[in-house]
């Protein structure tokens, strides 16, 4: 039997979390951050399992051939359940919260506690945080809620105070294919989220790209793009917008002169320095801070196209503004 394995670059979180574990100081309530391929689902999993150990090794991991380990192996451990969110729905509902809430405080059936885990904890809408507050609030004796999430600061105030905050982020290309390189035929489906986040599709990321470049050059119409990517990509939205975001963040590494490590996106950087050159520096955070908007109302509007349309009209403007500074027109 064995364990997921932790990643290179999250020690840190780790040595933290066993530390507080070592002393019986660890917080009820985790809550996990980071963007996606960060590896936060993985570190949540081996988390869960360490703390539903019954032998759990001197740096906190577990032990691996428990009874508690071979059922969190096998995927039927009692004391282990997760939320997520039905299939087709934006939010978690609050009827699934309070379903939740009553089997945080159950009698665990092996002894050593109970683990529940809230992924996405973004999908919480108002009602359903509210409810999640419940356990947060008065924590049962002997239960750990893990709260695995990308867009955490949507959550509310008095959610995000009640819990562990571990932060996590991408790793560098260099760590990330030394880990996938050392990875072995037992372990190397657990460092997926990796190989997603450095091997990604990039043909789809250059043609995103073009299209970019073609908007911001003038060439390309906001609505009639945001028609096209809307229909298109109707369930790839998500990506879509995490994807530019990075293209935001990149174009600012590149007007600073900090170039060398993009994020990920080695096949589109002539593009993105075709951005660079078409987007005035002062309109660049603005456009990355909208960017991050559209993707957090993305799971709350049922307009996606809409949300597209008006993104991707300021991407446009701020680029004409810069053609017309260019020609030496008015604005």
């Amino acid at each position: 039997m064995s364990h997921p394995a932790l990643l290179p670059w999250q020690q840190r979180q780790w040595q933290a979390v066993s530390a507080a574990l070592a002393q019986q100081k660890l917080a009820h309530a985790l809550l996990l951050v980071g963007p996606r391929g960060a590896g936060k689902r993985h570190f949540a999993a081996l988390l869960a399992q360490a703390l539903l150990c019954s032998a759990r090794t001197a740096d906190g991991m577990p032990c691996g051939h428990c009874q508690a380990c071979m059922l969190m192996c096998a995927g039927t451990h009692p004391d282990l359940f997760r939320l997520e969110k039905e299939e087709g729905s934006k939010v978690l509902k609050v009827d699934d919260l309070r379903e939740f809430n009553r089997r945080v405080f159950l009698t665990p059936q092996l002894g050593n506690g109970l683990v529940g885990i809230i992924d996405p904890v973004d999908s919480l809408n108002r009602s359903s945080a509210n409810a999640l507050l419940k356990s947060l609030e008065e924590p049962p004796i002997g239960a750990r809620i893990l709260l695995v999430g990308e867009r955490w600061m949507s959550l509310p105030a008095t959610l995000r105070s009640r819990c562990l905050i571990l932060r996590f982020t991408l790793p560098s290309t260099e760590a990330a294919a030394d880990a996938l390189g050392q990875a072995d035929a037992r372990h190397g489906h657990l460092l997926e989220a990796v190989r997603t986040r450095f091997c990604p599709d990039t043909p789809a990321w250059a043609e995103w790209a073009a299209s970019l470049v073609a908007l911001c050059g003038g060439q390309e119409d906001p609505v009639i793009l945001a028609e096209r990517w809307s229909r298109s990509l109707s369930e790839r939205l998500p990506e879509l917008l995490d994807w530019m975001q990075g293209c935001a963040l990149d174009v600012m590494k590149i007007q600073a002169g900090a170039a060398a490590r993009l994020t990920g996106q080695r096949a589109a950087s002539a593009q993105l320095r075709a951005l660079a050159a078409s987007l005035p520096p002062q309109a660049v955070p603005e456009l990355t801070q909208l960017t991050l908007d559209t993707r957090r109302l993305l799971d709350t509007q049922a307009k996606p196209q809409m949300l597209l349309e008006n993104l991707l009209a300021s991407w446009y403007q701020s680029s004409k503004s810069k053609r017309a500074a260019h020609r030496g027109q008015p604005r």
